[in-house]
């Protein structure tokens, strides 16, 4: 409540309790007196330009695009997993044989 009547006081209102300590800068003013809110600048702007020029580049980078989706989705339907059962066979060796360790 004091920190808020000090508030209050500072920004032209009464002072209804008091207790709280204001201190002053050595040149005059209160600390956050000339505070400001943030003012957004964005980082980058959008320019939207509707020349026939760049709408035939973004259509050929469309179709460049398509191309090479379909190119490496023909890539990606030739993997082919190979399993070496030998592998397979020692490993659940491996386990059995850690799993009797365990065991009383």
């Amino acid at each position: 409540m004091q920190i808020a009547s000090a508030i209050n006081k500072i920004g032209g209102g009464i002072g209804f309790k008091s207790g709280a300590r204001v201190t002053q800068f050595e040149t005059g003013g209160y600390l956050g007196q000339t505070l400001q809110p943030p003012v957004y600048t964005p980082s980058s702007t959008t320019i939207v330009n509707n020349s026939p020029d760049l709408t035939d580049k973004f259509d050929q980078l469309i179709a460049v695009m398509e191309k090479n989706n379909i190119e490496q989705s023909k890539r990606i339907d030739r993997i082919e997993v190979l399993q070496v059962t030998g592998t397979v066979t020692a490993a659940q060796r491996k386990i059995a044989q850690q799993s009797k360790i365990a065991t009383l």
